[in-house]
């Protein structure tokens, strides 16, 4: 009887910790929503990214053919002159997934050469509290895109970590 009091409260426990998990991931953008990250077709990342509410722990994803494109973080002065030689980071894979830590404006070109001048670059303002941000737009759901795989696939490792530690401390309760 004691060992069914046991086995309901390591279920609680995991049930709790997956809830706590799911409820701090943040959303996907993907930038520039279908048409990605691109020169092609003056996409207005300027629009874009001011219709959408960003928050720490988003994951802003770019994604597009590496070679063709590229991103890299610059600061505001490099983002307003399409500087690149002062990169903060850059990012080559054609599927970047950029996890915002803190709040912030942060600012993205592609480094290509005319990309930039093009319109290819984006601003990404995380406000510092809920009281200064415009209405929260729903984020661009992407269908199913890698960002959101990779999201669920690490979430469902994570349950399934926590599971085989649910089954081996229920193997040690013997």
């Amino acid at each position: 009887m004691a060992m069914g009091l046991i086995e309901k409260g390591l279920v609680m426990i995991f049930l709790c910790t997956a809830f706590h998990v799911s409820t701090i991931l943040g959303n996907v953008y993907k930038v520039g929503d279908d048409a990605g990250w691109t020169s092609v077709g003056n996409f207005d990342y300027h629009t874009w990214s001011s219709s959408k509410t960003f928050d720490v722990g988003d994951i802003i994803y770019f994604e597009y053919t590496p070679g063709d494109h590229n991103v890299i973080e610059v600061n505001h002065t490099d983002y307003r002159t399409c500087n690149q030689s002062r990169p903060v980071v850059t990012y080559t894979s054609g599927n970047d997934s950029i996890t915002i830590k803190q709040r912030g404006h942060y600012y993205f070109i592609c480094g290509i050469p005319g990309h930039c001048e093009e319109g290819q670059k984006v601003d990404i303002r995380v406000y510092p509290d809920s009281s200064t941000q415009p209405s929260k737009a729903a984020p661009s759901a992407p269908a199913p895109s890698k960002s959101n795989r990779v999201s669920t696939l690490s979430f469902m490792a994570l349950l399934g970590k926590l599971s085989t530690v649910v089954v081996i401390f229920h193997g040690f309760t013997y």
